[in-house]
């Protein structure tokens, strides 16, 4: 005898009148398919899930991946004006060098490993952090490399910026002209180098993208800012050493 629910006559074509119901599995494609047709899957996620996506990338003559999370890239990139693209890109930099802000003080630490180590690395991820989760997630967004480059720089003065003020204006009484001349030169400057290395690694992921219509991935970005995070500890080395031999500005 069958079983109540899996007998013969629980197939679709004989249910007679009764409703047919979907299974989890064919509810979830479903889903996916009507998602794909009206292009309102806001990461991709679902989009992605398509056999060129696959380990082996199966490419077109033109070196381009073909169908999949590709499709959904360049009809979403290709519907983005150039003003909803520059507006993220500047809501992306007033944002980020504020929260890079906010993370330095709550990564602070006293001691030399935590000004060494812990905040170079907060301050270089929170400063880039945002630009990653945006080309990550809406790559469409971000029109050229030189964007990328723009909101990192804007972020490194940004937060170098207040870092100056605080310093110069609280938490120091009367600091010297030399000291006023290295936090606005070389201390700005070494934001502006950090945060710019860090960026690079974004820039070379959305140019692979570009090339060869793959998601972009991260993976190799992450060189990028573990050398960052040692161009701004070493900095925040030879600034420690300076304190501690008393060197007056």
């Amino acid at each position: 005898m069958d079983e109540p629910g899996h007998g013969i006559r629980e197939e679709p074509h004989l249910r007679g009148d009764r409703e047919h119901r979907l299974d989890p599995s064919e509810r979830l494609a479903e889903r996916i398919l009507a998602a794909e047709a009206r292009f309102d899957d806001p990461s991709g996620h679902e989009a992605s899930q398509s056999v060129y996506d696959e380990v082996h990338p199966l490419h077109t003559m033109t070196g381009k991946t073909e169908g999949g999370w590709a499709e959904w890239y360049r009809s979403l990139r290709q519907a983005v004006t150039p003003l909803e693209s520059w507006a993220t890109m500047l809501l992306v930099a007033l944002c980020s060098g504020p929260l890079a802000i906010v993370g330095a003080f709550l990564s602070h630490q006293d001691g030399p490993f935590s000004t060494i180590v812990f905040v170079p690395a907060a301050e270089e991820l929170l400063k880039v952090g945002l630009l990653a989760i945006l080309l990550e997630t809406r790559p469409y967004l971000v029109r050229s490399a030189w964007q990328l480059r723009l909101v990192a720089v804007s972020s490194a003065l940004g937060f170098a910026t207040v870092e100056n003020l605080l310093y110069l204006h609280v938490y120091l009484s009367n600091p010297s002209e030399g000291l006023v001349l290295w936090r606005w030169t070389v201390c700005t400057g070494m934001h502006v180098l950090a945060t710019s290395v860090a960026a690079e690694g974004l820039v070379r992921s959305w140019r692979r993208t570009e090339r060869t219509g793959r998601r972009p991935s991260l993976d190799h970005a992450y060189r990028w800012l573990v050398l960052a995070v040692l161009v701004h500890g070493s900095y925040n080395l030879v600034a420690t050493l300076l304190e501690l031999a008393h060197f007056e500005f």
